[in-house]
C-alpha cells in the first residue's frame, strides 16, 4: 500500500479539495461510496490511499485516480511547428481577412497591416485609420510554452491562443500615441482565417481574434476532452451499516429530493404529490406521481365555488367592455391605456354624471399617457434611451434630449462621459431652414428618415467649440422584411469633435409619422390631442351608462349561469 495520509474534514465533500490531485478547474472528479467488504486488495496497489473522518465519527478509505491527461502526454512528446510556423502561410500567401460591422469595416493583412475603414456609398469618399503594422518579433516574443498556452475567457470558456503584435498605426486623437492591436489566434476546426471579433479594449488600444484550422495540429491549441474520475470511498466504521454514504449526505439529497418534488408538483398541478425517486445530476431525475386519497374526501360544493365567482365577474367584465362605444381609433395598446384607466379609477364608473370640467382633466391625462406611451414602444422618448457601441467607448442617445459617450460607470477609477449636444427645438428649425435636404425624408406618404441636430456639447480641447452632433433616425426596409427587433446605432467623426450618429431600425419603419414637419415630435400637439380626449369622453360615458345596466344583468342571471357551469363540469 502506498503513502497514506489522514484528514477530518468539516464535510465529506471537501475531500476533493484536499488532495493534490487539481491542476485546474477543468479536472472533473466524483465520489462514489462503496461498503467495505467490496474492498480487494488489489484496488490499492500502487495508488495513493486517503484517511478521512467525518463529524458524525464515520471513517472512510479513499482510493484516488492517477491523473495523467492523454493531453499532457501529446504536449511533452510534441516536437512540431511552432504556432508562429503554422502561420507562416498566411503572410507567405499574402492572405487577407475581412470583418464587416455596421459602420466600419476591418482589412486584416496577415503579417502586414491592419486598416480600419469606412467608405461612403454615395461619394465613395474612404476614411481609414491604420490600427497597426507588423513588428519582427524578438526572441522573447518567439517563446511559447508548449505546456502551458496563454488563455483567454471566449464564449465562457478558456480557449489557448497564440498573439501576434502589430504596432506603430495612425496616431490617436486622443492619447497623441500610435494606434496598436494584438491580434490573436485561436483553433477552431474547418475554419478558413475568420475574423469573429474586434473590441477596443482601451482607448486607441485594440484586439481581434482570428479563428483559423492552421493551429489545430498543435495538441496546445485543442481544447481537452473533460473526463469525470472516480474517487472510490470505502466506509471502515460502522461496517454494519446498509448505506455507505455519510448521514449528512444522504440527508443533503434528501432535501434535494423533497425541493424538486415540491417545485414538480406546482408545475404540473398543486393537488398531485411527486415523490423524487432518484437525483443524477449528470444524467437525468427519476420521479413518481402519488395519489393522495385526502383530495377525493373534500365537497364538490367547496370546489365549484371559488370557480363560481371567478367565471361570474370575468363574464361581468366581459360584458362591460364589449358594450363599449367603438375603441377602432386607437390601437390595441392604446385600448389596454383606456381599460387600465377603468379599473384604477372609480370615477369612470360613474362618469356621465360628473361635471364637464373634470370629465375633460380624466380624459385629457389619459389621452398624454396615451401618446406618451406610443412614443416610448416606437423607441421615441427622451426619457428612454437606446445605448449603442462596443470596446473602450459606448454612446447613450435620449431622443430629443441629448447624446453622450461614455466609458466604465460611475464610481470607476477610469469612468469618463463626454456631451455631443443637447437637443433644442429653435436651433433645429434654424438647422433645417438653412439646408431643405435635412427635412425628413417621405416614401410612399410614410417619414423613412429624420435628422436632428444637438449642440452645445463638452468643449472640445483641440479647437476650443462646443461638441455638436447630428442624429439620423432610419426605417431600415431590410431590417423590417427580416422582422427583426434590432437597432443599429453606430457614430461617426468626420470632422474634428463634429459628430454624426445614425441609428437605424426595422422596428421604427410605419412609426415615424409623429416628426412633425422640421423633423421632430410635437408631442403636444393640440389637435391630436382634442380628437383623443373627445373620443376618450365618448367611450367613458358610454361605459359608465352600460355598466348600469349590466350590473344589474349580471345580478339576475347569475343564478342561470352557475346553472350552466355546473353541468358542463
Amino acid at each position: 500500500m502506498s503513502n497514506s495520509k489522514h484528514i477530518h474534514p468539516v464535510h465529506p465533500i471537501v475531500l476533493i479539495k484536499c488532495t493534490n490531485l487539481l491542476h485546474d478547474d477543468s479536472t472533473m472528479f466524483s465520489i462514489k461510496y462503496n461498503k467495505w467488504d467490496d474492498l480487494k486488495e488489489e484496488m490499492i496497489k500502487e495508488k495513493d490511499i486517503l484517511n478521512f473522518t467525518t463529524p458524525d465519527k464515520e471513517k472512510y478509505l479513499c482510493i484516488l485516480p492517477i491523473v495523467k491527461t492523454e493531453e499532457e502526454t501529446k504536449l511533452s512528446s510534441y516536437f512540431g511547428p511552432h504556432p508562429s510556423e503554422l502561420i507562416m502561410p498566411l503572410i507567405k500567401e499574402k492572405v487577407c481577412s475581412y470583418l464587416v460591422d455596421v459602420y466600419w469595416s476591418y482589412e486584416i493583412c496577415h503579417g502586414r497591416h491592419i486598416i480600419q475603414y469606412h467608405e461612403d456609398r454615395e461619394t465613395k469618399k474612404r476614411d481609414e485609420y491604420y490600427l497597426g503594422n507588423i513588428v519582427f518579433q524578438t526572441p522573447k516574443e518567439k517563446y511559447f510554452d508548449h505546456l502551458n498556452p496563454p488563455k483567454k475567457q471566449i464564449q465562457g470558456k478558456d480557449i489557448p491562443y497564440y498573439s501576434v503584435q502589430y504596432r506603430s498605426g495612425t496616431i490617436c486623437d486622443l492619447t497623441g500615441k500610435p494606434r496598436n492591436t494584438s491580434l490573436i489566434y485561436i483553433c477552431v476546426e474547418r475554419a478558413k482565417d475568420i475574423v469573429i471579433s474586434q473590441i477596443e479594449v482601451s482607448v486607441c488600444q485594440y484586439e481581434i481574434i482570428v479563428a483559423t484550422d492552421r493551429l489545430c495540429s498543435h495538441p496546445s491549441f485543442k481544447t481537452p476532452e473533460k473526463k469525470e474520475h472516480i474517487i472510490s470511498c470505502f466506509l471502515k466504521e460502522p461496517k454494519d451499516r446498509v448505506d455507505p454514504q455519510p448521514k449528512r449526505l444522504v440527508y443533503e439529497v434528501k432535501g434535494r429530493e423533497q425541493d424538486i418534488a415540491n417545485e414538480l408538483s406546482m408545475i404540473v398541478n398543486e393537488n398531485i404529490k411527486i415523490k423524487v425517486k432518484q437525483i443524477d445530476t449528470t444524467k437525468k431525475i427519476e420521479f413518481e406521481v402519488e395519489d393522495d386519497d385526502d383530495l377525493s374526501h373534500s365537497k364538490d360544493s367547496d370546489k365549484f365555488e371559488d370557480f363560481d365567482d371567478k367565471v361570474i365577474d370575468n363574464i361581468a367584465n366581459l360584458i362591460k367592455y364589449t358594450n363599449l362605444p367603438s375603441m377602432d381609433f386607437f390601437d390595441v395598446e392604446d385600448q389596454n391605456d383606456i381599460l387600465s384607466e377603468i379599473r384604477s379609477n372609480t370615477k369612470i364608473s360613474n362618469f356621465d354624471q360628473l361635471d364637464v370640467d373634470e370629465q375633460y382633466t380624466i380624459a385629457s391625462n389619459v389621452a398624454k399617457k396615451i401618446y406618451l406611451n406610443r412614443i416610448r414602444r416606437n423607441f421615441f422618448n427622451g426619457e428612454q434611451c437606446i445605448i449603442g457601441g462596443k470596446g473602450w467607448w459606448k454612446h447613450r442617445f435620449c431622443l430629443e434630449s441629448h447624446i453622450e459617450q461614455y466609458h466604465g460607470k460611475p464610481g470607476d477609477l477610469d469612468y469618463k462621459v463626454l456631451n455631443l449636444g443637447f437637443f433644442d427645438i429653435s436651433s433645429q428649425i434654424k438647422w433645417v431652414s438653412a439646408d431643405k435636404s435635412r427635412l425628413p425624408i417621405i416614401d410612399e406618404g410614410k417619414v423613412i428618415q429624420v435628422r436632428q441636430f444637438y449642440s452645445g456639447g463638452n468643449v472640445c480641447d483641440e479647437n476650443n467649440q462646443p461638441r455638436q452632433t447630428e442624429v439620423r433616425i432610419r426605417c431600415d426596409k431590410d431590417l423590417y422584411k427580416k422582422k427583426s427587433e434590432a437597432i443599429q446605432l453606430y457614430l461617426e467623426e468626420p470632422t474634428q469633435c463634429k459628430y454624426i450618429l445614425t441609428m437605424a431600425s426595422g422596428t421604427f419603419c410605419n412609426k415615424m409619422n409623429d416628426f412633425i414637419q422640421y423633423g421632430y415630435i410635437n408631442i403636444n400637439n393640440e389637435q391630436i390631442q382634442k380628437d383623443m380626449i373627445d373620443k376618450v369622453v365618448e367611450i367613458y360615458k358610454g361605459y359608465s351608462e352600460a355598466s348600469k345596466k349590466d350590473n344589474q344583468k349580471v345580478v339576475e342571471n347569475k343564478d342561470k349561469v352557475k346553472k350552466i357551469i355546473h353541468d358542463d363540469l
